[in-house]
């Protein structure tokens, strides 16, 4: 998991994308899940796009995924596929998370996929 908290040090939303991708290449066979941590809000649509579009092994929590159409927009352009539900809680309020995928007008299939299925597939394919 890769949270920005940890790579935006200086808080200013300065993130250098191509490297998550390097590492995804890097890495390939590894999934990377990438994490918006406590206080950013993943409005970076076209670097977003651009992740999930460039690799096949990076994720997308969606806990901060707040603006309008935003789960909906990473849905169609990349499927459900490698966007996985969490509320960040204690952080945030459970609500927050449930009714954004519960309200999405994307179909049931992709709301099960995102909320249970997606992390059921990366658990499948850990090899211990």
């Amino acid at each position: 998991m890769i949270s920005l908290d940890e790579i935006d040090i200086t808080g200013n939303k300065n993130i250098e994308w191509e490297k998550i991708l390097e590492i995804a290449g890097k890495y390939n066979n590894i999934p990377i899940i990438i994490d918006g941590g406590a206080s950013k809000e993943l409005m970076f649509n076209s670097f977003l796009f651009s992740l999930l579009k460039n690799s096949q092994n990076i994720y997308l929590n969606i806990h901060n995924l707040l603006a309008i159409d935003q789960i909906e927009d990473l849905t169609g352009i990349s499927g459900a596929d490698r966007l996985l539900f969490d509320s960040n809680f204690p952080y945030y309020e459970t609500h927050l998370s449930v009714g954004r995928l519960i309200n999405s007008s994307i179909s049931k299939e992709n709301k099960e996929k995102i909320s249970n299925l997606n992390i059921q597939n990366i658990f499948k394919g850990i090899k211990i």
